[in-house]
């Protein structure tokens, strides 16, 4: 993307292709796009497939002809997750009523209010395919009303509602009945309300049928918002397409689909379609118990709508492989692998062996992660990349952060590589054993060198009561071996010469264990020798903590140093243009240690 503006023009029938394939050629993130509709033509196709352009929209709406519109729009990167206001566009059963439904919960401070709904309405049509003025009621009018209501000093609703348009009511003489697959520990039957319908899935096999629907009759011709025709041809308002894995069967009365394969089942974006892993549009709590008694351990979750959250606040997932495409409430989230391809929610926890995150708020607890935005975020992890960081705490061990905004605290263990510093009131804390495994290494030789102390303090009052028994034993052999028993005691009576013996057993064996006892000591020795050489070695090891700046900075930071019992020392570093700064280092000699800033 080499527009200076960062802003291109583009066209065609189908926003959501535009984007995607404008995200292809740019090797960007669609979800990082954003347009605006800067204007539509709409067409009748006759026979032969023959496009018409039309003006009056409206005197076409009862014909029989295909109405279709093409689009030139806008594109540009999103400056946020969120749309500048909150609108839902909604429609009835039949999609023959359109309503908006214009929030109050995020109005904009600044702009043109009127023009911003009108336009982020017909953004929302178009990315939708719904046709543009297809008997609309006055649009502009309706806004101009409520906009009026909303600079009012009294208090608002939660939404206001715009009656966009009213198509005529299909006139029903047979209606229709559409039976979707259920199933429960025992059977699988065909029903009105199947899980699938609120976010559930099941697994099907080959040849299933998953949809059973009659067809209605109709007493003439109707369309939809859409500008599709029922009433004639081959066409019914199912609600459902299908997608992947499902095969579709016309009879003369009735429409069924069926798995092509085994597989999981479920709707996503009012798509059916089958997959290895399960595919949903969202989380809910019904779905949610649904995974958990299952052991499902990989999941995919499609929402590519920012209306609402792909899992909302409240959820808890436990899933070894998930990967999310649209943003995520306030949740707790544990995985192996976890992919999410949105905004996550400040009051988020997420756990992950490994994680990819578009745009991270809220807490990570990581052994490797790689985060294209990461604002407002607390993040401890092993090996991190970052492209965007603001106002956000990171401990970490290795680190490449491609762009630092302002008042961020990184705690470096290791090695941080930056690119760009753009901001103010950023602070590096040189930390050694702060975090991951270079501390539970440290911890363990620690805890290691402590327990052989307590063996070595056991063993040593244990060698002093021995060395006791070794020494009376070896005085009472001595005082029986010098004395003449036989003069003064009846050897008759008692074998004296044995009675020398036990204690001259004793006394060998008291020496015995004694000397056992020296050998275990020297060895707990040489094994504390070696475990102190260890923890010495990886303390000096740790202070290799180094940062290099790949651009030179040219903007004033704080480092701060933190020992291993606490002590700190905080510097400013004055880096300017004059005094650009390539890297940081820790130096440690003699026990001296010091912070080393380099020019080059």
């Amino acid at each position: 993307m080499n527009n200076k503006n960062n802003k291109y023009i583009r066209n065609g029938k189908n926003i959501k292709s535009i984007l995607q394939s404008f995200a292809s050629e740019n090797k960007i993130n669609v979800l990082s796009l954003d347009y605006s509709l800067i204007s539509y033509k709409t067409y009748i196709i006759k026979d032969s497939d023959i496009r018409v352009e039309i003006d009056n929209i409206d005197s076409y709406i009862d014909t029989n002809y295909t109405i279709t519109q093409d689009y030139i729009i806008e594109v540009f990167l999103r400056k946020s997750s969120f749309y500048p206001i909150l609108i839902q566009v909604q429609s009835n059963d039949n999609n023959t009523e359109l309503k908006a439904l214009i929030y109050t919960q995020r109005i904009p401070q600044h702009g043109n209010l009127e023009e911003i709904i009108y336009n982020t309405i017909l953004n929302i049509c178009a990315y939708r395919d719904i046709i543009i003025n297809l008997g609309w009621n006055d649009l502009k009018s309706s806004i101009l009303e409520i906009v009026n209501k909303m600079k009012g000093s009294e208090v608002q609703p939660e939404y206001y509602t715009i009656d966009i348009s009213k198509l005529k009511e299909p006139s029903i003489k047979k209606p229709a009945v559409k039976l979707i697959i259920s199933k429960n520990k025992t059977n699988s039957i065909l029903s009105h309300d199947s899980l699938l319908l609120n976010g559930g899935f099941f697994r099907v096999t080959k040849g299933e049928t998953l949809l059973d629907y009659k067809k209605p009759v109709y007493d003439s011709m109707w369309r939809n918002v859409y500008g599709n025709i029922y009433g004639v041809g081959l066409y019914y308002p199912i609600g459902i397409e299908a997608g992947d894995g499902i095969k579709v069967e016309q009879e003369d009365d009735k429409i069924i689909f069926k798995a092509e394969l085994d597989g999981y089942v479920s709707i996503v974006g009012g798509v059916m379609i089958i997959s290895d892993t399960i595919v949903l549009d969202n989380i809910n709590s019904k779905n949610a118990t649904n995974i958990k008694e299952q052991g499902i351990n990989s999941l995919i979750i499609k929402n590519e709508t920012l209306i609402r959250d792909a899992i909302p606040s409240g959820i808890s997932l436990n899933i070894d492989n998930l990967k999310i495409t649209g943003n995520i409430g306030a949740v707790d989230i544990t995985s192996k692998n976890l992919f999410i391809n949105g905004q996550v929610h400040i009051k988020s926890n997420l756990k992950a062996k490994k994680a990819q995150i578009l745009n991270l708020k809220g807490k990570l607890i990581a052994k490797e992660a790689e985060i294209r935005y990461c604002e407002n975020a607390n993040i401890e992890c092993d090996n991190i990349s970052i492209n965007y960081l603001n106002g956000s705490k990171i401990y970490f061990t290795n680190g490449r952060i491609f762009n630092i905004q302002s008042n961020n605290m990184l705690f470096v263990q290791n090695k941080l590589s930056v690119m760009n510093i753009i901001g103010e009131n950023n602070e590096f804390i040189l930390y050694p054993c702060l975090y991951g495994e270079q501390k539970e290494i440290l911890d363990s030789l620690n805890n290691k060198l402590l327990n052989i102390n307590r063996l070595n303090n056991i063993f040593i009052l244990d060698k002093n009561i021995i060395y006791t028994h070794k020494n009376n034993n070896e005085l009472i052999y001595k005082n029986l071996e010098q004395k003449n028993l036989a003069s003064i005691i009846n050897t008759n009576l008692y074998n004296w010469q044995e009675i020398i013996n036990q204690y001259k057993d004793k006394a060998s064996y008291s020496s015995l264990i004694f000397d056992k006892f020296n050998s275990l000591l020297e060895d707990i020795t040489q094994k504390r020798i070696i475990v102190s050489k260890s923890i010495k070695s990886k303390q000096e090891e740790m202070f290799n903590i180094e940062i290099i700046f790949e651009n030179k900075c040219s903007v004033g930071f704080y480092i701060r140093f933190i020992n291993f019992y606490g002590a700190e020392n905080r510097y400013h570093i004055n880096a300017n243009k004059n005094n650009m700064i390539k890297k940081v280092k820790l130096l440690n000699k003699d026990n001296n240690i010091k912070i080393i800033c380099y020019k080059e």
